[in-house]
């Protein structure tokens, strides 16, 4: 008798899956740290002003002119750089383009080459952030590689994110809750997860040149208090100034890395 094709072959007797049911009760996205019980701790145990470690480095795309990768946490961000050149065609252009263009236009020596075109492309390979979070990670990112080309810049740009939460019912009493003037406050949390952000208030993204403590861009979301935004601000500087060394170590290390393949 042939053999019908057209059937997959399968096992003889079958085993059904395991079915894991999820629970209703999503945990708190802060807790209390079992060390210093005053001190709120996030789900994957950081401090609510700790950045995730980051990881950059230089030259990862042969065929441009300057490239860059950047990973932080489950978010991974790779960016090309082409030599200005002559171009009069124009691209659509959509609005987080139009932040990433605004931060980082401000550092780079646009009188160097006047009437010519720099192409930055940026891609995120993996994102568990928000628009922020990408969006902080994508400008550190381009800057990186704007650099790595060789293109002349004041300083490089680097960028972070911060978000606005209402403190849980774990954190009462642990937190301040009220602010001077009488208003409810909220808890602010830098570089926040995907998680994070979908749940937060408002959101804060800042980016600045480190070394001349200038702000280059600043987007802010949500109804957050004068007082609140100056210290989410602050918060996000000292931030950028960490991001900061990181990037500085990448491009002495991309630096090294040409002068020994050219010697």
């Amino acid at each position: 008798m042939a053999a019908d094709r057209k059937r997959v072959a399968g096992p003889e007797k079958s085993v059904a899956p395991i079915v894991i049911p999820l629970s209703s009760v999503e945990p708190d996205l802060f807790s209390l740290s079992l060390d210093d019980p005053s001190v709120p701790l996030r789900q994957d145990d950081r401090h609510l002003e700790q950045i995730r470690p980051l990881f950059a480095r230089t030259g990862t795309v042969r065929q441009a002119n300057g490239s860059a990768y950047l990973e932080t946490g489950r978010l991974k961000v790779v960016c090309a750089v082409l030599v200005p050149h002559l171009s009069q065609t124009r691209l659509g252009i959509i609005p987080l383009t139009l932040v990433a263009l605004d931060a980082l236009a401000p550092a780079i020596r646009l009188d160097s080459f006047p009437k010519a075109v720099l192409d930055v492309h940026v891609l995120v390979l993996e994102s568990d952030g928000g628009p922020m979070a990408s969006l902080a990670a994508a400008v550190t990112c381009a800057s990186l590689a704007v650099a790595d080309a060789g293109v002349e810049m004041l300083d490089a740009v680097v960028a972070s994110s911060a978000g606005f939460f209402y403190p849980p019912p774990s954190l009462a009493g642990t937190v301040v809750r009220v602010s001077e003037a009488g208003e409810e406050r909220t808890l602010t949390v830098l570089d926040c997860d995907g998680v994070e952000e979908r749940e937060s208030v408002g959101s804060l993204f800042v980016a600045c040149m480190p070394s001349l403590q200038n702000v280059t861009h600043l987007v802010l979301q949500g109804e957050i208090n004068s007082h609140q935004c100056e210290e989410a601000i602050n918060l996000c500087m000292d931030a950028c100034s960490k991001v900061s060394l990181v990037t500085r170590e990448t491009l002495l290390h991309g630096l090294d890395f040409k002068s020994t393949i050219e010697g």
